[in-house]
């Protein structure tokens, strides 16, 4: 019988955004590494770590990209600079989007001569009747808004567990049988621009978190043998009574302390 080797280890996930994300990978990996337990997610700042679990890091990370995340080991992660196109391809995509359901709106109108072409159909019944170059620019703002949906929705498919992502694409292309082309548009449009909205509310809480940890110091002072001893902040062990005198940082690298003095 052969006894297979415990393992610790974290990935940057690329992807992982909300806690929609989170859900999917909880449910996609809990049974490989044995259990949701096994699982520790940091979405500030994209971590997702695997405790104690026989399950190798090759099997998580394929398992990962199952999900339209990619998962690369935390040790190996890289901190880019990358240019602003890049980094604000959402956003880009998602005005696109938005500009193109204008222009469709806007198409419509000119070819039939009135509001109620658009909304409610030429001859004043539910039947709408949608000019191709409407159509052109609905499928183009459908095209630019889902382009980050669509990839994840087809994963979700191939893994028989629907989500959010999914059951918006099967809206939009539902709307768009039924040659709803306006109301498909609009969908992947304000879908759109939940997900920007929290992609930046996420990033912000990344640097906010992150500028709170750039202001604790890196040493401790803490009391050994009762004398006062400097040691780095990440040697603290739980139990170590802390010495904070006035004016000083407290140190905050995850430390759980049972003992505080202060010295005035």
């Amino acid at each position: 019988m052969t006894l297979k080797t415990v393992l610790t280890y974290s990935f940057k996930i690329e992807g992982m955004d909300c806690i929609d994300e989170v859900s999917i990978l909880k449910k996609e990996l809990s049974a490989l590494v044995g259990g949701e337990d096994h699982l520790v997610f940091d979405l500030l700042n994209g971590k997702l770590s695997i405790a104690n679990s026989t399950a190798q890091p090759s099997e998580v990370s394929i398992a990962i990209a199952k999900t339209g995340m990619t998962a690369v080991p935390w040790e190996d992660r890289k901190v880019e600079t990358v240019g602003p196109v890049k980094k604000n391809t959402k956003f880009i995509l998602t005005s696109a989007g938005l500009c193109f359901l204008i222009l469709a709106l806007v198409a419509h109108w000119i070819v039939h001569g009135g509001i109620q072409h658009v909304f409610l159909g030429g001859d004043g019944t539910e039947t709408h009747h949608f000019p191709v170059a409407s159509m052109v620019l609905y499928s183009i703002s459908i095209l630019f808004s889902g382009w980050f949906v669509f990839p994840k929705a087809i994963s979700s498919l191939k893994r028989m567990r629907p989500d959010m992502n999914l059951l918006m694409t099967v809206a939009v292309f539902g709307a768009v049988a039924i040659g709803e082309w306006f109301e498909a548009a609009t969908v992947t449009v304000l879908f759109s621009v939940s997900l920007l909205l929290e992609s930046w509310s996420v990033e912000r809480a990344r640097k906010a978190t992150k500028a709170l940890l750039d202001l604790a110091p890196n040493n401790a002072r803490v009391l050994v043998g009762g004398l006062e001893k400097i040691i780095g902040a990440n040697e603290v062990k739980v139990g170590d009574v802390f010495v904070i005198k006035s004016g000083e940082r407290f140190p905050l690298d995850g430390v759980i302390l049972k003992g505080f003095s202060e010295v005035n």
